[in-house]
């Protein structure tokens, strides 16, 4: 694996690197299943740093779960703005000296064109087209402690150490089309150039550029956008041209009294893509429709990290070869993939096996329950080991035989504290036949106080309480129907291995029978009023009082109070049956509540599991959709997932599960608790999300399902391609067709350009296809064997990913990637395209330009079209010709030396052999050298260097001289009237040409 840096700068280089980020992560290395939901954003954790640079903080890259990791690999832009450019509107001589280094390029006529709220508002919201901003951005940043520079170098030195000595990648990724990422490109190449420089003796490196064309934005933009874009395209290749060319220094001045001097090419490649071939996929943001942001990501994994963790060091030494020494480093480039895309699949397959198992859980055999509950009310289950006996109410729930009359054992219930037996007061009082009646009456009333106890009134028909004891029965009889109906769901949602529907199904089964009882009870058993009793028993005793000797009286009375004893203890004892029977069923509508909670939460996690299901049905369809990949299966080859399915999974066994997923049927466990009738418990490693029950429950299931199927993490490309049917001319041909050069070329332009400069003018193409060929006695080797085949006779080289029996990446794929080099610049149809609207805006404020020589330069090309269209000037200047940009550095130097000429303050000297051999400057009352030479471009190119201070001080006296004759009234009209004549044989055509636009040069900024 090659140590590499990526800079992504702007929202194209930052979508670009976030999906580089995504196929690190997802595919070099072995990664457990994503939290649903939850965005990754954890590091790469290989020698392959990413660095994003941008302004927007509002509209971050999110590829499918994959974030940049904020301040770390995506860095912001964050020094205020307003400030900067408010002085520079409002006190241009001031901002000047305080901010040096932009007042130099970034004018007062261009803080003009931006308001207060605009300016507050670019350091979240982007640059909005206008590379002005992206650069002031730059420029105010390196003032700050925490300059975008530092974690750039910290990145540096992490590869230099990890290199050992060797050479690494820095790929560079920007659009030039818009504000951010087409101002930082030039500053950011020359500044990595420096870094470059300055680790030659530790550790080299090798620059990359990619560079999205204009045209890959067309379909995205409106008309003024378009023609933001074209402008701005052409003005930073113009400026990029200009580097590569290395033909003269360029100087850059970030920091006050820090100048870097460019003076070689800051990139070894430059990857041009416009909109040929890319397209645009899906819904969603201009930025995320735009494909070729995609396109570099799969470019850069290409160089980096092929199909697997193969390096093409033959395919970069090649690349050097043919580039070397060539004018013109241009380039672009194709590539298209094969791809088993088996990581989404993993977690289809692991979805679905959790969603039969939570079926199973819903599913229950309705008899089962219903004999399960017959033989819980009968007190013959057997549950854990010991015996279910409910209160002995429910053993008369199916006897109808029986009498339904409650008695006291029924109360007991085995309760700690017994109640007195009832009283049987003819046996006890049978032998009091000398007994008077109030001393019989007496006697009974003691033994009834006895029974009932301390609450007991005499004869008082309302209803005494009962006896503390029968309290405490009651009581224990809730406990153990409270423990009985916990046994009783405990084993319907875990031993028998049903869930929350069944246990539902058995607490409507003993609702509906505590509910038939309590009706019997009060409409089956008919008893004589406990009023009518005590009437009877007072006649009774009224008699006995009368007549107490006589037996018979004695023998009424005591049956009419043993009569109303029993009908007063049988009606306490139905009411007592009554409130046991309305908390038995409350205690059963508890814990049918508590299974209804069970069961949303079940049925809320089918719910996600569906959501999850179609989100990932969603992404596979949304890859399938991007550009320059075939992705296999389909979410269309559903036959063949259902048969890839099933076979991994097994056939269903009796309970109608799949065989395999039988050991995972017990991830989901039902067990009673302390404190709770049931409570759900899983199986297996903590939740990691954190989420909702049922999302935790979710996660639970995949975690127990997915490595089910870890069979497809060695399955090749080609074994599924077999599957398919697909056979290998049908791939061959994708691979030619797909890997087509992503920029569109003029071959016959680029031959015509080449040929006038006397080079080669064959193009450099190269093709390579990296995959993991499996033996012909592998899966998929035969179709691997064919396609090798196929490929040779297109002389395409094939490079072996691995060696056989090494581990796959998640992803395996066969990559068919060409590059073309060597290419000119004026031959892509997506750069000659650009130039009309450049023209258009060329010359006004906030330029398209930043570097201030060609900002410059493109204001006298715009002036010197006016002068054509006025006739003062003969066929215009079509560009200034680089030799002469470093004069257009300061406008004011080429509207001086113009002046001096014209007014004779600047004059030739010639000699014997010259009709110029030296340049004098006259300032007020004395002469002083100003170039000794016949050239005074070169004169001039000092001053504008201002690298010495002979060189600054000749520059203030020529504008001093100058401006004396400005002052008097007929320095640039004389200016204009001598400049309008042709130029003397001796004086340079190129040189006479610009002094004339320089005093027709409108002074934007005063």
């Amino acid at each position: 694996m090659r140590p590499t840096l990526v800079v992504g700068l702007g929202g194209t280089g930052s979508w670009a690197v976030a999906h580089l980020k995504q196929r690190l992560l997802t595919e070099q290395r072995w990664r457990d299943l994503p939290t649903p939901g939850a965005p990754q954003q954890e590091r790469f954790d290989g020698p392959v740093l990413l660095r994003t640079v941008d302004v927007d903080r509002t509209d971050r890259p999110l590829v499918g779960r994959t974030r940049l990791e904020t301040d770390v690999e995506d860095l912001f832009l964050s020094a205020p703005l307003a400030p900067v450019i408010d002085q520079l509107r409002s006190d241009p001589a001031g901002a000047a000296e305080m901010y040096p280094t932009i007042a130099s390029w970034f004018g007062r006529s261009d803080a003009q064109q931006v308001r207060s709220d605009d300016a507050m508002s670019l350091m979240t919201t982007g640059a909005r087209q206008v590379r002005a901003f992206g650069r002031l951005a730059l420029y105010t940043d390196f003032q700050s402690a925490r300059a975008f520079s530092r974690p750039l170098q910290a990145a540096f030195d992490e590869l230099s150490v990890g290199s050992d000595g060797a050479a690494f990648n820095v790929h560079v990724v920007s659009s030039i089309a818009g504000g951010t990422g087409a101002g930082l490109l030039i500053d950011v190449l020359a500044w990595l150039q420096q870094e470059r420089q300055r680790r030659e003796a530790t550790a080299a490196f090798h620059t990359s550029v990619y560079c999205v064309l204009p045209d890959a934005f067309q379909e995205h933009l409106d008309e003024p956008g378009r023609a933001a874009a074209d402008a701005n395209g052409y003005a930073v290749l113009r400026e990029l041209h200009r580097l590569v060319m290395a033909e003269r220094p360029v100087d850059f001045v970030w920091r006050r009294h820090e100048r870097h001097r460019l003076t070689r090419s800051p990139a070894q490649h430059v990857y041009l893509v416009d909109g040929t071939r890319l397209g645009a996929r899906g819904k969603g943001s201009a930025a995320e429709e735009a494909a070729g942001p995609i396109a570099i990501a799969d470019a850069i994994y290409t160089h980096v990290l092929p199909a697997a963790e193969g390096d093409l060091s033959a395919y970069l030494t090649d690349v050097q070869r043919h580039v070397a020494g060539r004018d013109d480093v241009y380039s672009t480039f194709g590539v298209f993939t094969v791809e088993l895309a088996w990581e989404p699949l993993v977690r289809q397959f692991a979805l679905t096996a959790a969603g039969q198992l939570l079926d199973r859980q819903r599913r229950y055999d309705e008899a089962a329950v219903t004999s399960l509950v017959r033989r819980f009310g009968a007190g013959i289950l057997v549950l854990g080991g010991q015996s279910v006996t409910p209160p002995a109410l429910l053993l008369r729930i199916d006897e109808t035989e029986r009498e339904l009359v409650p008695d006291l054992p029924w109360l007991e219930n085995d309760g700690s504290a017994r109640p007195p037996a009832l009283p049987r007061l003819i046996e006890e009082f049978a032998d009091n036949d000398n007994s008077r009646g109030a001393d019989l009456t007496a006697a009974i009333e003691a033994r009834l106080v006895a029974f009932w106890g301390p609450r007991y009134t005499t004869f008082n028909p309302a209803a005494p309480t009962f006896h503390a004891a029968l309290a405490e029965a009651a009581a224990a009889i809730e406990r153990r129907w409270v423990q009985a109906v916990q046994l009783l769901l405990t084993h319907v949602m875990a031993d028998t291995g049903s869930g929350p529907d069944a246990a539902l199904a058995a607490m409507r089964a003993l609702a509906i029978h505590l509910e038939r009882y309590r009706q019997r009870l009060g409409r089956d058993v008919v008893r004589p009023p406990v009023d009518a009793m005590f009437g009877a028993m007072e006649a009774a005793r009224t008699e006995l009082d009368r007549t107490f000797r006589r037996r018979h009286h004695r023998q009424q009375y005591l049956d009419a109070i043993q009569g109303w004893l029993h009908a007063e203890v049988q009606e306490e004892l139905d009411k007592w049956a009554g409130r046991l029977i309305e908390r038995l069923l409350a205690i059963v509508e508890a814990v049918r509540q508590e299974t209804l909670h069970w069961q949303t939460i079940l049925e809320d996690a089918a719910a996600h599991i569906r959501a999850d299901g179609q989100e990932i049905a969603e992404e596979r369809e949304r890859a399938e959709r991007l550009p320059l990949r075939r992705i296999v299966p389909s979410v269309t080859d559903a036959a063949v997932e259902r048969r890839l399915y099933d076979e991994i999974v097994g056939e269903p066994g009796e309970d109608q599960l799949p065989a395999r997923l039988a050991g995972a049927a017990a991830t989901l466990r039902f067990r009673a608790v302390p404190g709770s009738p049931v409570a759900l418990t899983v199986d297996g490693p903590p939740a990691g999300s954190g989420g909702t029950p049922a999302q935790q429950v979710v996660e639970a299931l995949v975690r127990q399902t997915a490595p089910l199927f870890d069979r497809l993490r060695t399955m090749s490309v080609f074994e599924m391609l077999e599957r398919l049917g697909v056979g290998a001319g049908v791939v061959a041909q994708q691979l030619l067709d797909g890997g087509a050069p992503l920029a569109g070329y003029d071959a016959g332009q680029h031959h015509q350009h080449l040929r006038r400069r006397n080079q080669d003018d064959e193009l450099q193409e190269l093709r390579y296809v990296v995959a993991a060929w499996p033996a012909t006695e592998h899966p998929g080797g035969a179709l691997a064997a064919e396609l090798l085949q196929a490929l040779g006779r297109q002389r395409i080289q094939v490079e072996h990913a691995r060696s056989p029996g090494e581990p796959r990446p998640t992803n395996d794929k066969i990559v068919q990637f060409c590059a073309r080099h060597g290419l000119v610049l004026p031959a892509f149809a997506g750069v000659g395209r650009t130039r009309p609207a450049y023209v258009r805006r060329r010359g006004g404020p906030l330029s398209p330009h930043v570097l201030p020589e060609e900002k410059n330069a493109a204001r006298l090309e715009a002036t010197a079209d006016d002068l054509a269209g006025q006739g003062l000037l003969r066929g215009g200047i079509d560009e200034v010709h680089p030799a002469d940009l470093p004069l257009c550095r300061d406008p004011e130097l080429l509207r001086a030396t113009a002046v001096a000429l014209a007014c004779d303050v600047l004059r030739a000297e010639p000699d014997r052999s010259r009709p110029v051999a030296r340049w004098w400057l006259r300032d007020g009352y004395t002469e002083e050298l100003f170039h000794d030479g016949p050239d005074l471009r070169d004169g001039l190119a000092e001053l504008a260097d201002g690298e010495r201070q002979m060189d600054r001080s000749r520059f203030q006296t020529l504008c001093r001289a100058a401006g004396d004759m400005v002052r008097h009234g007929e320095g640039v009209k004389r200016a204009r009237q001598h400049f309008q004549q042709p130029p003397p044989p001796w004086f340079q055509a190129r040189l006479w040409q610009l002094l004339l636009v320089a005093v027709h040069l409108p002074d934007q900024d005063g």
